[in-house]
């Protein structure tokens, strides 16, 4: 039972003189408020109750979520990955390509410089009559 309900059954035994004195249409009218306030508090409880029920619910839920998505999904990923990682041995095929590459960029650089230096020749020997006709 509530607060209120409670100190409205105090306050109702406490002045029962008070009550008595009314006349009987205003005590029936107090009477019937005071059963309506005692249902709606027990309604209320139990709303209460039931919101509580439901988050206690929701709460369980969450961590079977968890766990599952742990246990049945993460996991298992992290075992997969790790096994497929310790399989492979990717990093000599890497370390061998990126090899590699470094050489043909290399190759790539003085390629580049060498037409760089021919072309700059070139222009350099070139006729002024030859630069109008380009």
């Amino acid at each position: 039972m509530s607060k209120t309900a409670t100190r409205l059954e105090n306050l109702i035994a406490e002045k029962k003189t008070v009550i008595d004195s009314l006349p009987f249409e205003a005590r029936e009218k107090l009477l019937q408020l005071s059963k309506a306030l005692l249902e709606s508090e027990r309604e209320r409880a139990v709303i209460v109750e039931d919101s509580f029920q439901s988050l206690r619910q929701i709460k369980e839920n969450q961590v079977l979520l968890c766990k599952i998505l742990t246990e049945g999904i993460i996991q298992p990923l992290v075992n997969c990955i790790g096994r497929q990682i310790e399989t492979m041995s990717p990093l000599p095929a890497v370390a061998e390509t990126m090899e590699g590459m470094t050489e043909s960029l290399s190759q790539l650089q003085q390629d580049v410089a060498r037409l760089k230096r021919a072309a700059d020749f070139t222009l350099a020997n070139m006729p002024p009559s030859k630069f109008q006709t380009l």
